[in-house]
Parts: C-alpha cells; sequence; structure tokens
C-alpha cells in the first residue's frame, strides 16, 4: 500500500503565471491561466472559470480497530466514546463500521492521542481516499450591506403647519371639548399641524427625545363628532409620502416622545394620537404618548422607556374581532418586560362589564369625553356625564382604586413576591417611590395609600 502524498505536492499553484504561453482552453496566456507546479496543461483558468486537473492515484489509509464500553453521538461531527479508563472524541469522518462495542478508526486519529489509544494491530481495513481535487471556484463575496440612516423630517416643515387652525377639523374638535385656552395648549405642547392635502386635515408630528422630527402622520377627522373620515376613502398618509420625499427611511418614533424628557411622572401608552391629546386633558399626572395602531407596539418603539413606570390602556375590540387587545397587550408587557415593568389597564374592560353598553371599539377618549373634564381635578370628585342631565347612576372613575389595582398587579410580578421576608408592605414602600409624584398631585398621603390598600388585601 502506497500512503504517500507526493502526488498532492505536484498540485500545487505556480506563481509564474507567464512561463505557460497557451491556455488549454486554446486562448493565448496573458497571466489569467495559473498552472500546476511541474504541468504545463494543468490549472486553472480565470477567463473560462475551468480546471484543468491530472490524474492522480487515490490514497489508501490503514483503519485498526478499537474496542469500547459505550459509544454515542457528541454532535453532528464526532462522537464521545468510552474506553476502560479514559474517554475521548473521534471524529465521524475517521471511523468505519460504528457498532455498540467497536469501531475501526483511522491510523491518523490513533496516533494523536497520546498515549495512543489501544488498538487491535491484526484487525485492520483499508480505506480509498479520493484526493482529486474539486474544480475550483470563484469565490462569492457577499456584498457589504451599508445600513441606511433613518431619514428626518427639516424642521421648517413642521414650523410652517403650525398655522391655519382655524380650518383644522380636529382643532375645531378640540375647541368644543375643552375651550380655545387649553386647545392652544394642547397645540403648543403636541405640535399639532394643520395640511393642506386634505381640507381641514391635522398633522401628527413624531418627534423623537432628541427633539428630532421623524415624521407627520397626515388625516382628516369630522369637526363635529371627533372621529376619522373614512368615505369615500380612509384619509390618512405620511408627511414625507405627501412631498413625494424619495427614498425616505422611515423609522417611527412615539407620538408624544418629546415629552419624555420630564422624568417625574409615570408614562400612559395609547393607539391613537388622538386619545393622547384627548387623555392628557383629564389624566395629567401621567405623560400620554400614543403608538399608532394596535400591532404598533414594538420593542425599538419602546426602549427609551427603560426604567420608567408604564401604563397601557388598550381599547376595546371591534364587534367581531377573533382576539381582545387588551390581551394582545399582555403579551406584549410580558415580551418587553427586559425592558421595563408594563402594566396594562383592563380600565374599559371592567366598564365594559359593567355597563350594559359592551362598547365595542371604544378607546379611553371615547369614555372619558362623556365626563367634563374639570371635573377631574379632585380624585374624589364624581364626574358626570355631558348629556343636559346629569346621571346619577354612572360610576365614577376612582383613580385611586385603579392605582391599587396597578400596585397588586405590579406585587404579583416582582421578584419580592418570593422572597421570604418580603411583605405587601416592603413591596409598596417601593413601588411608592415610583408613583410618589403621582399621588401627591392628588393630595393623597403616603399613610392613606398603604391603609386603604392593605384594607383591601386582607
Amino acid at each position: 500500500m502506497d500512503n504517500s502524498t507526493d502526488n498532492l505536492d505536484k498540485l500545487k499553484l505556480d506563481t509564474n503565471r507567464k512561463r505557460v504561453k497557451v491556455c488549454p482552453c486554446g486562448e493565448a496566456n496573458r497571466t489569467h491561466f495559473v498552472p500546476y507546479v511541474g504541468f504545463d496543461d494543468k490549472g486553472y483558468c480565470h477567463k473560462c472559470e475551468k480546471t484543468f486537473l491530472p490524474e492522480l492515484q487515490p490514497i489508501e489509509n490503514i483503519y485498526y480497530y478499537v474496542s469500547f464500553k459505550k459509544i454515542k453521538e457528541y454532535n453532528e461531527k464526532s462522537f464521545r466514546v468510552e474506553l476502560e479508563n479514559r474517554v475521548c472524541y473521534l471524529p465521524k469522518s475517521q471511523c468505519l463500521g460504528v457498532t455498540e462495542n467497536g469501531c475501526y478508526v483511522s491510523e491518523y486519529i490513533l496516533k494523536q492521542y497520546k498515549p495512543p489509544l489501544p488498538y487491535d494491530i491484526g484487525d485492520f481495513k483499508t480505506h480509498t481516499e479520493d484526493i482529486t481535487p474539486k474544480p475550483l471556484q470563484r469565490r462569492e463575496i457577499a456584498p457589504k450591506i451599508i445600513e441606511k440612516p433613518i431619514s428626518l423630517m427639516d424642521s421648517e416643515i413642521l414650523k410652517k403647519s403650525l398655522k391655519g387652525y382655524e380650518a383644522n377639523h380636529f382643532v375645531s374638535y378640540l375647541i368644543s371639548l375643552f375651550g380655545e385656552v387649553i386647545t392652544g395648549e394642547l397645540i403648543s405642547k403636541f405640535y399639532i399641524g394643520t395640511s393642506n392635502h386634505w381640507q381641514g386635515a391635522t398633522v401628527f408630528w413624531q418627534i423623537d427625545l432628541k427633539g428630532k422630527v421623524r415624521t407627520g402622520k397626515i388625516m382628516l377627522y369630522d369637526p363635529k363628532t371627533g372621529k376619522r373620515v373614512r368615505e369615500p376613502h380612509k384619509c390618512i398618509t405620511w408627511v414625507h409620502t405627501a412631498l413625494k420625499l424619495n427614498d425616505y427611511n422611515l423609522k417611527q418614533s412615539l407620538f408624544g416622545e418629546h415629552l419624555l424628557k420630564d422624568k417625574n411622572k409615570p408614562i400612559a401608552i395609547v393607539e391613537s394620537e388622538k386619545t393622547a391629546i384627548i387623555a392628557s386633558v383629564y389624566l395629567p399626572q401621567f405623560i400620554w404618548v400614543a403608538v399608532g395602531s394596535i400591532s404598533n407596539l414594538k420593542p425599538e418603539r419602546c426602549n427609551v422607556l427603560k426604567g420608567r413606570n408604564v401604563v397601557l390602556f388598550p381599547d376595546r375590540p371591534k364587534e367581531g374581532d377573533k382576539k381582545i387587545p387588551f390581551e394582545i397587550w399582555q403579551e406584549k408587557a410580558k415580551e418587553f418586560s427586559h425592558i421595563t415593568i408594563f402594566i396594562v389597564s383592563d380600565f374599559l374592560e371592567r366598564k365594559a362589564k359593567e355597563t350594559k353598553n359592551k362598547m365595542y371599539g371604544y378607546d379611553l377618549a371615547d369614555y372619558l369625553i362623556k365626563f367634563d373634564y374639570r371635573q377631574f381635578t379632585g380624585i374624589e370628585q364624581k364626574p358626570e356625564i355631558i348629556t343636559g342631565q346629569q346621571d346619577k347612576t354612572e360610576p365614577q372613575i376612582n383613580l385611586l382604586e385603579h392605582y391599587q389595582r396597578m400596585a397588586k398587579d405590579a406585587f404579583k410580578k416582582s421578584y419580592y413576591s418570593i422572597q421570604k421576608d418580603a411583605t405587601f408592605h416592603n413591596y409598596l414602600l417601593c413601588w411608592f417611590n415610583d408613583m410618589r409624584v403621582l399621588l401627591h398631585e392628588h393630595g393623597i398621603t403616603e399613610q392613606i395609600f398603604f391603609n386603604q390598600i392593605i384594607a383591601n388585601n386582607n
């Protein structure tokens, strides 16, 4: 048996391409043909991308039989073998005839172990290895992917939209709810703009935490009902689309994200921009932001909320929906728990159960606008429905009750709940530090807060 690999030396590519004048393909060699050492007509042609190979004799390798106690697959390329007094790992490519008690292992592998593995020198097999090289192929280099920078809107475009409010349907609706003074404050706070894309259209600008304008969403509302105009078609588009800005690489931010510079208040997230704006008047103890739709609650948009106290206020489902938004956002809250603790409010779910009205398609704003916003200044005052007559049977929105529920929900998810020396009161002390500003705005003392929650918990 000839185990020599001398023939392999002949297949080294020659660095002197010019010594061969004519390529085996018949064309004059202008350095596109690379011959093998010792050959004039064998090598690789870069022009026609062909490999011209000499005939090489295959190599015979010797495999000796090795007995073992146990063998099992370690991974897709190797076996784990237990011998009498040692454990070793054998490449699958160097093993033949594998059984439960032994197999044939190549002589090369056997000699790699120190001391060498015990084997039966009289029990061996030969295996012919084909050493014919595979044709050389041109290596395809994957193009380097350069991530496009996030496109930003010129702030001058935003500034030009901050006018024409007398024709802005959504602004007219806000004035009907809150009057001109508060509406003016909302315009300044959320940078509500006007667009002439449709007569009376509104622009909701997305401004990130650094004050950069990502884009604006153009929408049309009915000035009397405050509902979106959907006939004869849905009136919604983007500013960059309306301006025909080509290759605009949009990466959305939260609507109202620029307000997160305030580190003292907890954050409330809703679906629509309209709801965030209206809810900010009724419940100013929160920073109100919007994601735009139920599916837009995504981790890349929530990273700016890291370490903050966040409450999600999902909409009620539309009639016929297979899945409830409340359940969808509960799943999202668990998925995003690495960012911060998200508490999902069941406020609308409970109200739907308390009333005969299933509140299909309701969002928080639809519920709040039934009440006079001026009655939300104190926590113990009962909001009254604005219907011409006061409805004394309408259940009040008790924010303290809502905070108690939030505290209990957060406690269940907290590591304090699995500590032997932790108590409910200890957890509330920690949780209250984060909610202190929110509660104090309503004149609630720490003692009153704890007394009521502990009383309800017992």
